[in-house]
């Protein structure tokens, strides 16, 4: 039954929309984002038009439309309630009509734009009209601002904005971008069709019994039944990494297939090198309270990033193996040629990335895992609060090579809590020199959480095997968790002696 719930809603879902859009063409499609947050926490709360506009009220913000000014405050509802700053479109009165109304999205025409407001807290504006002006301003302290050309997330104290024109679909134009300051200001000039996503943030509560009872262990290709017991004790959320588990791909430290090198390969489609032994995995894991989740990637995907068949790999496993979620590494970014092993480009399109982890949200449901991994990019903009969202985990920070704790990376990227609210980890390849105890530590104090790598080994008999306790700082780790779930304070948790 779950198999064809799920397929039916991969055929609805699969329904084309259109995303980079020929000038004749711009339509109410532009910003109809597939995809459904609403049943994640993230809904359209309060929607209703009035004479002088409309009042959108979401989890995470309140938007008001002023048709005579042709602007749009914006309140932020999470962490602090505050005005946030305000967008005006052009400089004429604006007539205004809602087209759709769900609980995920409504969406508006304007005479010179079309508007969708999402329950996650985005907007996405398409310019009707050529030469579009749009003039974004706030009144809250910038700590950090990550800018790339006209892209920018202003993250203050409590949470804050993110400004986020396509810079892949031609036309847009930069012409003020002051930030640094309490009183900030932001303008764009935008061609016909020509998209932006604004976004407040944070855009849901932190779950903090999530973060305190999910604890997830990282482990590649097939668990023997014997093991997961052993680690049902300590954890709740199974990830099968690629190694050994998909054809075409085999673990870089041989753990899978001793005889054979790393060996390179596009992943997708996802077929399991085992079928059987993944079905007992996920049976027995099942059994003991595990959910299960396995690697995906739309950016190693093929030679191609193509959003609609990457999907449709990713749900064929879900059902097929009656999974629960993914550990997704790495969205589509920015690079080509040789760093991909082929001749191909990898648009950073936001807008894509925003609706498949939409849609991928709305494939696993409410309560399925979503592990974000930002795989290899160091750029200021790769973690967006509105998509990190829609995930459970993120994992930031992979061959960065931070300076300490305070970098603004670590800050704005690693953090998560009143940025997404997500439950952020670290992955610190660049600093072996911290000891991971330390690391956990860090981890606390952000409201970040750590997950257990669990491989297989060989040990001083010369066999292979899985280990069945995790390493002294994670048992530490756990007991840090036990500590302050049970309202021990910060303080005296970090004081904690080793196992």
């Amino acid at each position: 039954m779950k198999r064809l719930t799920v397929l039916f809603m991969l055929f609805a879902l699969s329904l084309p929309v259109a995303q980079v859009l020929a000038v004749a063409d711009v339509d109410i499609e532009a910003i109809t984002i597939r995809g459904n947050s609403a049943n994640y926490g993230m809904s359209i709360d309060f929607i209703k038009e009035y004479d002088y506009g409309f009042k959108a009220i979401t989890a995470g913000a309140e938007f008001v439309f002023e048709k005579s000014k042709s602007t749009m405050k914006m309140y932020q509802r999470i962490g602090v309630q505050r005005f946030v700053g305000q967008v005006t479109f052009g400089s004429s009165p604006q007539e205004l009509k809602m087209r759709v109304n769900t609980p995920d999205h409504v969406l508006f025409e304007a005479t010179d734009f079309f508007m969708g407001i999402y329950g996650d807290s985005a907007c996405i504006v398409a310019a009707k009209t050529e030469n579009l002006r749009i003039d974004c301003e706030g009144s809250f302290l910038v700590e950090e601002a990550p800018c790339y050309e006209g892209e920018v997330v202003l993250i203050g104290d409590y949470g804050g904005v993110s400004l986020l024109p396509q810079r892949h679909e031609a036309g847009y134009k930069t012409l003020k971008k002051l930030i640094g300051r309490t009183n900030w200001q932001i303008c764009y000039e935008f061609k016909k069709s020509q998209r932006i996503m604004i976004s407040v943030f944070p855009p849901r509560e932190f779950n903090e019994e999530q973060s305190y009872t999910d604890r997830v262990v990282v482990t590649a290709g097939y668990v023997g039944d014997d093991v997961l017991p052993a680690w049902r004790k300590y954890t709740n959320i199974l990830v099968l990494d690629y190694g050994g588990l998909y054809a075409g791909r085999s673990d870089w430290k041989g753990y899978i297939y001793p005889s054979k090198p790393y060996a390179y390969a596009w992943s997708g489609p996802y077929k399991p090198t085992q079928p059987e032994e993944l079905k007992r995995v996920v049976k027995t894991a099942h059994r003991l309270g595990f959910k299960v989740c396995v690697y995906v990637s739309p950016f190693y995907h093929f030679a191609v990033p193509e959003e609609d068949i990457f999907f449709a790999d990713a749900a064929d496993i879900f059902t097929t193996y009656n999974l629960d979620g993914f550990f997704i590494d790495g969205l589509y970014r920015d690079c080509s040629g040789e760093e991909l092993r082929g001749n191909r480009t990898c648009p950073d399109d936001k807008i894509k990335n925003y609706e498949l982890m939409r849609r991928l949200r709305q494939l696993v449901g409410v309560n399925g895992i979503l592990f974000l991994h930002g795989t290899g990019d160091r750029t200021a903009l790769m973690a967006i609060p509105n998509i990190d969202a829609l995930a459970d985990f993120t994992l930031y920070a992979e061959y960065f090579k931070f300076t300490d704790f305070n970098d603004p990376y670590i800050k704005s990227q690693v953090r998560k809590y009143g940025i997404s609210n997500t439950i952020g980890m670290i992955k610190p390849d660049r600093r072996p020199d911290i000891s991971q105890s330390e690391i956990a530590d860090r981890m606390l104090k952000m409201h970040n959480r750590e997950r257990w790598r669990a491989h297989l080994y060989q040990n001083a008999e010369g066999q292979v095997v899985w280990p069945l306790t995790p390493p002294p700082y994670m048992l530490r780790y756990y007991r840090q968790l036990n500590a302050l779930k049970a309202g021990v304070p910060l303080e005296t948790v970090l004081k904690m002696p080793p196992e």
